[in-house]
């Protein structure tokens, strides 16, 4: 029995192999069509994968190009906002400084105008006396940097110390009497109700300045006298 079933077995196979066989040879340009055709579906089918795969990195590299450019146009922003700030910040710094000059000249006007009334000689001095400092001012740095040219210590040269010195003292001269034609002037606009205890103390003021001029001056003038020599 079980031979017989192998045998019927192997006899179907056999029938349906010849069929096929005479189905290929028959019509074998449907079959090779076909074969091209499964072919190329099962390539196809192979290269979905990759061709996704090709589409998400396409996809990827063009977000990462939009984060890119994104990011380029908020550095630009952020330095343009920067340079903004900058501009607004030196405007304002540079409206400052025209103010206080403005300040230091509308100062400087009210104390020449009062010191004119009150001591033209003493102003005249003031003035001739800021002019001494920049002039000595001068002298001491060109000395020192002769000193030094020829090997010399600043600080051990008798010459170069005296100098110092009477630049400290037209400096400190200068200031004073500025202080006192401030103090001279602040108390005649704070008594301006009381004219003459006011102008008294004004007076008070310039009195103690040009003290301190004289008193300048009869510092200097030894001095002065000795390097002419």
């Amino acid at each position: 029995m079980e031979i017989c079933l192998v045998i019927f077995l192997i006899g179907l196979v056999c029938s349906v192999i010849k069929v096929l066989w005479e189905f290929v040879v028959g019509h074998w340009h449907s079959v090779v069509v076909l074969l091209v055709l499964a072919i190329g579906a099962v390539v196809v089918i192979a290269m979905i994968p990759e061709i996704k795969k090709a589409q998400e990195a396409k996809k990827r590299r063009a977000e990462l190009a939009k984060i890119e450019e994104r990011r380029l146009l908020d550095a630009k922003e952020e330095e343009l906002a920067r340079i903004k700030e900058k501009q607004e910040l030196l405007h304002r710094a540079e409206e400052k400084r025209q103010s206080e000059l403005r300040k230091i000249r509308e100062r400087e006007d009210k104390i020449r105008t009062f010191a004119m009334n009150e001591s033209p000689v003493l102003w005249q001095a003031y003035q001739e006396l800021g002019g001494s400092i920049e002039i000595q001012t001068r002298k001491v740095a060109d000395l020192k940097q002769d000193l030094i040219d020829f090997g010399r210590s600043p600080d051990d040269d008798q010459g170069f110390k005296r100098n110092v010195t009477i630049l400290e003292e037209m400096n400190t001269t200068h200031e004073t009497i500025r202080k006192k034609l401030e103090d001279a002037y602040l108390a005649y606009r704070a008594f301006e109700a009381l004219p003459e205890r006011g102008k008294e103390k004004a007076q008070g003021c310039i009195k103690e300045a040009e003290d301190v001029l004289a008193n300048y001056r009869r510092l200097i003038q030894p001095g002065e006298e000795n390097k002419n020599k």
